[in-house]
């Protein structure tokens, strides 16, 4: 997503998921926590003295795993894991809204008659 930051998905994970609707959610429900996990990670830097420079997720067969590298004497975060969040937020909030319009017209449609009346 960034040059800072990368997420892996095993092949065979993929493949369980587009088969299995348990492991589907699973990996859905990973991926959706992501932002707060890294910004967790860059919180938990900060409070060490510390600045997250890069973050890896892995999801694979054993799990998910995560690995950061950060710098030491240095606080804040990085620019490009910022605008990657940044970024995912905004997709999340078109997404919420894709949702919401669907919901909307759906809705919409049951409360109508089905049939035309004319004069």
């Amino acid at each position: 997503p960034c040059k800072n930051a990368s997420v892996l998905i095993d092949g065979s994970v993929m493949r369980k998921a587009c088969g299995d609707e348990k492991t589907a959610k699973w990996l859905e429900e990973n991926l959706a926590i992501m932002p707060d996990v890294i910004r967790n990670a860059q919180k938990a830097a900060i409070s060490h003295g510390s600045k997250l420079i890069s973050v890896e997720f892995k999801f694979t067969n054993n799990g998910t795993e995560m690995t950061t590298c950060g710098i030491f004497g240095e606080t804040g975060t990085d620019s490009e894991i910022d605008k990657w969040l940044e970024r995912m937020k905004e997709d999340k909030e078109k997404e919420d809204k894709k949702t919401e319009n669907m919901i909307a017209i759906e809705a919409t449609t049951r409360n109508k008659v089905g049939f035309d009346t004319y004069a």
